[in-house]
């Protein structure tokens, strides 16, 4: 008996030390999540990647905005919830954002605010339709078509500005000291082709030519004033190669020796790899270009960098209604014009039958291999009813109407009320000239800048984007790049087609509708590859991978490929 009570009372006791008293285990402890306030400094339409701060001692964290709609000047998304990353993006002037976020473990959450500074934005940027259209009217009386632009949002965006590349503009002249150009003017860099000296503003106070182009190219960004450029931080350098010297002691500016200096045949213009020219000439004949001109455009194009090359942008012509001829001996432009060019608008119908007066291949310069050719679009997504055109036209870009009825291009003009294209006026062509408006009170900014001299610097701006992202492309990469990446605009254009004789049944097709040409791309002579897309131009640029093989350029001008 003894024994089965000692062995009852283990058992009991081994029970009693198996649970059998009802309290429970204590449950962990929760330590509530903490975060902390943000601040960040944002530039207008450049992505801000950032991060919310938040942290709790177990982990498992989540991060959120506790009301969505306190976003109100930009776009504000939480890339990824578990680490609070985001990214922010606004085309907004200037302005502050506070918005509230959250961390949460699932039981409690702590509450901050992401605070979000908006500095330094450019006012005429939401006038700027060519480089994002809103459906704006750029202060004309029509509004453009929302999104009929070149595109440059997410090249923007990702943090391409065209740093590092080089544009001389061979034009009227620079005024280097314009407020909004001067931070992207090279020093010392300019040369000025009738003095001799390093500056090329213009002598006449009435040319603003080269100014405005330059605007287009690379006005300063995120400064606080005036518009923007295509590529606002590439840096540019001027020749007055149009400007005429008020002496006399120089009669013709044009030489060959002037045209090497500029062109990058000397040490004056050599650093540039990408040469604007927004000139030209609309002969009534096709003409023949100089041929050691000729060779210069080769020489700098295939031999220049390293044998990567600068690229030659130029202008079509703005002769598809007309011939401008210049101007006579007391400075009256000239110009030839079709027979029925005066009927035609009392009948509502098209001159010439339609057909482009100038042919883009009529001048010398534009036959030119080495020239990159640029006809000009409006801002409802057509041909600018004075682009010349032609076979040789490689792409297309914005260059508007004139300004008073359909929007042209807002760009810089010569600094001050009394110089340049915007000056004190009681009745000016638009309301932003004229120095009234309160956007442009120093009348240093124009409104009406238009023409495919408006077109071609919207091109070379992209083109200085795409160096930027990859400085290793030649000239030829850069062509492969545009024509990859343009866009097929007014897609449904008809072809143009016209009698041959008095039988008008038998018509010639003298202008077709799009069409694949043989390497595989769609081509029109009104618009080339297309309108440039500079975002997918910039993004194919950084990832290129295209080997285009040797090339061999017959007598002929005939490529092939080897």
């Amino acid at each position: 008996m003894h024994k089965s009570v000692i062995s009852l009372s283990i058992a009991a006791a081994l029970l009693a030390g198996c649970g059998s008293d009802s309290k429970k285990a204590p449950e962990p402890v929760n330590t509530p999540p903490e975060s902390r306030d943000v601040t960040y400094d944002v530039r207008q339409s450049v992505r801000l990647n950032g991060q919310l701060e938040g942290k709790d001692a177990e982990g498992g964290i989540t991060f959120s905005l506790v009301d969505p709609n306190e976003v109100k000047l930009g776009t504000l998304t939480i890339n990824d919830a578990a680490k609070g990353s985001f990214s922010y993006q606004t085309d907004a002037l200037e302005g502050t954002e506070v918005v509230r976020f959250k961390v949460s473990d699932g039981k409690s959450e702590s509450i901050s605010a992401l605070t979000l500074r908006i500095k330094g934005g450019d006012p005429l940027y939401q006038h700027q339709w060519h480089l994002k259209n809103t459906g704006q009217n750029a202060f004309a009386r029509n509004r453009g078509v929302l999104g009929e632009d070149i595109n440059v949002n997410d090249a923007i965006a990702s943090g391409a500005t065209g740093k590092g590349v080089i544009v001389a503009v061979v034009d009227d002249g620079l005024e280097i000291s314009h407020p909004d150009l001067s931070a992207n003017v090279i020093a010392g860099g300019s040369y000025n082709l009738i003095t001799g000296t390093v500056d090329p503003t213009p002598f006449s106070n009435s040319a603003s030519h080269g100014t405005s182009v330059a605007g287009i190219i690379a006005a300063a960004g995120w400064n606080g004033i005036g518009g923007r450029g295509v590529a606002p931080e590439a840096k540019l350098i001027g020749f007055n190669f149009l400007d005429r010297d008020p002496s006399r002691e120089i009669r013709n500016v044009q030489t060959f020796e002037n045209f090497a200096k500029s062109h990058g045949a000397s040490a004056y213009s050599d650093r540039a790899r990408v040469f604007n020219q927004s000139y030209g000439n609309q002969p009534v004949i096709p003409g023949l270009m100089r041929e050691n001109e000729f060779e210069v455009y080769q020489q700098v194009t295939t031999k220049s960098f390293n044998g990567k090359g600068s690229v030659f942008v130029k202008s079509a012509g703005n002769g598809y209604n007309y011939n401008f001829l210049g101007y006579n001996a007391t400075g009256q432009p000239r110009y030839l014009l079709p027979k029925d060019f005066y009927t035609a608008r009392d009948e509502n119908r098209p001159a010439n039958k339609g057909l482009p007066y100038h042919n883009a291949n009529m001048s010398p310069n534009n036959t030119n291999l080495y020239n990159l050719v640029v006809s000009a679009g409006s801002a409802n997504g057509k041909r600018s009813s004075y682009s010349s055109v032609g076979a040789n036209v490689f792409v297309n870009a914005p260059g508007g109407e004139f300004g008073t009825y359909n929007p042209a291009i807002v760009t810089t003009d010569r600094a001050g009320c009394d110089k340049g294209s915007s000056v004190t006026q009681e009745r000016p062509r638009t309301p932003f000239n004229g120095g009234q408006h309160p956007l442009n009170l120093e009348c240093d900014y124009v409104s009406n800048m238009n023409g495919t001299s408006a077109a071609a610097p919207n091109v070379s701006g992209a083109i200085a984007m795409i160096m930027s992202v990859n400085p290793s492309l030649s000239w030829r990469d850069i062509r492969h790049i545009l024509a990859m990446t343009s866009k097929q605009v007014d897609v449904n254009i008809q072809p143009i087609r016209v009698p041959l004789n008095t039988d008008a049944s038998q018509l010639y097709e003298a202008v077709p509708a799009w069409f694949t040409n043989a390497a595989g791309f769609k081509f029109h002579d009104f618009y080339g590859f297309g309108r440039i897309d500079v975002s997918k131009a910039v993004a194919m640029a950084r990832n290129y991978k295209a080997n285009l093989g040797k090339v061999r350029i017959s007598p002929r001008c005939e490529i092939i490929v080897l």
